[in-house]
């Protein structure tokens, strides 16, 4: 009897057995196909991919020759010039992004030069102008020409990575040749970097990872720069972004020698987490732990899919208009080192000459005159009101007169009415816009709605922050797009920023203030009384507003003012003393009187001397009424 013998299946057979060599084939000539259609960068050289090839003995005697010369433990002084350094190639034109570093790493540093490396001949652009307009910046701002690199040691450049090699590379012959502290263009100083400015070189070199080239800070003679740059030699790989960079001089220099750098594991921000700066607020964190921190500009892509979770649109080009949507870490960055953004805008543009006399800063100033007439005023000849918040659309027959004062007092003058409202109404107005016409200038301004982060929860707080912007600073409206210059009569000034005499919506000028605006700041605090007699007295408390504050653009009495919002627990009323040389008060009761009064509350202006018959039309009823003051004016 015979037993039949049934072989079981094989787990290979079938349709799929072949499948365990088609789909390898399948990709193999799929990715062939991509590497002729594609251009591609350069292969990978056997010789130039393991690091233990590097010849230790040969590079590390040529660090042995500045032996003794720095202290890994820092010396004493600062040995590393306080120059900082910008790589701009083939890049005419800033971005908002880049501009805000530029001005971060100028106020936190005080550098005593700024240079920009460049091959372009001029650079262009509004912000770039903004830049060389700031005072105090355009003094130590100087263009280095720098010609492109295309190869290292007889290497050609990657064709596709070439660029950013080629910017790795200018770096270190930059600061071999000058020193000082190199920053990639979107990297943002939090603070100062003068104690790394003690070492040889000081770098971010985080824990379990490669060495960061956003920020360097070193001296020309420093070791590590000119092995850093002899590593390139025969070892070029142009396929690999980071390789040369980061990953090679890591591997065989700074891992056998550590000594030849000051290690900064997290404090420059080299590899900060995109979501705290794109999707958090964590800036006061930041400002208190951290000195540098990348940006990473072209990095906001990574990030779309939890910012539209946030109601946050990525990816996105930040300018100054549209950050204003995105309450980000990066947001507070902006404001830190630029106030007014987000404070709303509007620009008067007009024809005049330029200002040269005024200084780059006022550091020294005793709050003396300092100009030699009134054609070199140091405070531009405009005259703002401000009228924020939901009761400031109607004007009342007295507001409506102290501006009728300000465009009879103060001849060629550009009166500008700043406010949030939709339009001006109220009978006094309507007049006023029918007496005067065009002399009168309306800006429709944002009402800002937080000040260095914080809410603004009250009309005066609202009020007073618009004041202080506007004289610190204006942006411009969306049209006309970009001008170049925006003047005013006798001063010209570039576009975001001007001064100007601000002027509360109840203070009744009474005299020309150009001998008052050759002066850096001038404050009145004033009451006037509504008697017969014409009388105003300064008000002596610290409480009081002032209601009249002519500034130029840089003074240091508003900025000061500004800045006491950073803290929520302040009080206006109890804000700090400026010194007395930052501003020019008007303490004395007839000084003050023969400039401005105070018209608040009048409702009768034959008894407000301090109004002149000119304005009493103002207060005129409607025939329906009754009364009227015809017969007055009939009489003059």
């Amino acid at each position: 009897m015979k037993t039949l013998r049934v072989r079981a299946p094989s787990e290979c057979s079938g349709p799929g057995r072949a499948l365990w060599w088609r789909l390898p084939a399948c990709g193999a000539v799929l990715l062939l196909m991509l590497r002729l259609l594609l251009p591609s960068p350069t292969p990978l050289t056997r010789r130039a991919c393991p690091a233990l090839l590097w010849n230790y003995d040969e590079v590390l005697d040529v660090a042995d020759d500045f032996e003794g010369v720095f202290s890994s433990a820092g010396e004493p002084v600062a040995v590393v010039p306080n120059t900082v350094h910008f790589l701009r190639v083939g890049q005419p034109e800033f971005s908002f992004v880049e501009y805000v570093c530029v001005l971060a790493a100028w106020r936190r540093q005080r550098p005593d030069w700024i240079m920009f490396h460049t091959d372009v001949f001029d650079f262009r652009g509004e912000l770039w102008a903004r830049l060389q307009a700031t005072p105090g910046l355009r003094e130590v701002i100087q263009i280095v020409h720098t010609e492109p690199l295309y190869e290292v040691f007889g290497q050609r450049l990657d064709r596709s990575y070439g660029p950013w090699h080629a910017g790795d590379l200018l770096r270190i012959q930059i600061l071999i040749k000058y020193g000082g502290i190199f920053l990639d263009n979107d990297t943002y100083l939090l603070n100062s970097l003068d104690p790394l400015r003690r070492f040889e070189m000081s770098l971010g070199w985080p824990l379990h990872g490669y060495m960061g080239t956003q920020v360097l800070v070193a001296h020309p003679d420093a070791r590590f720069l000119r092995l850093w740059l002899e590593s390139y030699r025969g070892a070029y790989v142009g396929s690999l972004w980071y390789y040369n960079a980061g990953q090679r001089p890591t591997q065989t220099v700074l891992l056998a020698r550590p000594e030849l750098v000051h290690r900064e594991p997290e404090r420059l921000g080299v590899d900060a987490p995109l979501e705290d700066i794109y999707l958090e607020r964590v800036y006061d964190r930041w400002r208190s732990e951290l000195l540098a921190v990348h940006l990473f500009a072209r990095g906001t892509r990574f990030v779309w899919w939890k910012g539209r979770g946030r109601g946050l649109a990525y990816p996105v080009v930040f300018d100054e208009h549209n950050i204003c949507d995105y309450n980000v870490t990066l947001l507070q960055m902006a404001q830190a080192v630029l106030p007014s953004l987000c404070g709303g805008g509007g620009f008067i543009p007009c024809e005049s000459k330029p200002l040269a006399s005024v200084p780059g800063r006022f550091d020294g100033f005793d709050g003396e005159v300092r100009s030699g007439g009134d054609d070199d005023a140091l405070v531009p000849n405009v005259i703002h009101f401000v009228r924020m918040g939901d009761r400031s659309g109607e004007v009342r027959p007295e507001e409506a007169a102290c501006i009728s004062a300000a465009l009879r007092t103060q001849p060629g003058a550009d009166v500008v009415v700043h406010t949030d409202r939709p339009r001006l109404e109220g009978e006094a107005w309507r007049r006023l816009r029918a007496r005067v016409g065009g002399r009168l200038r309306v800006v429709r301004r944002r009402r800002p709605l937080h000040v260095f982060g914080l809410p603004i929860r009250d009309d005066a707080t609202l009020h007073r922050v618009a004041a202080l912007r506007i004289l610190t600073s204006v942006s411009p409206a969306a049209s006309p797009p970009r001008p170049p210059l925006v003047c005013f009569n006798s001063v010209c000034v570039f576009c975001r920023k001007h001064g100007g005499v601000y002027v509360s919506n109840t203070a009744y000028l009474r005299a020309d203030l150009a001998p008052l605006r050759r002066y850096e700041c001038v404050t009145a605090s004033v009451t006037a009384s509504v008697t017969a007699s014409v009388t105003a007295s300064v008000t002596a408390s610290a409480a009081a507003s002032p209601e009249l504050v002519a500034a130029h653009r840089d003074a240091r009495l508003p900025h000061r003012w500004l800045r006491h919002f950073h803290d929520a627990a302040f009080v206006w009323e109890r804000r700090p003393q400026a010194p007395p040389d930052f501003c020019h008060d008007l303490a004395a009761g007839e000084e003050a009187a023969a400039v401005v009064a105070s018209v608040q509350g009048v409702g009768d202006p034959r008894a407000a001397k301090a109004v002149s018959p000119e304005d009493w039309y103002l207060w005129e009823r409607d025939p329906e009424s009754g009364g009227g003051y015809d017969w007055l004016l009939n009489m003059l």
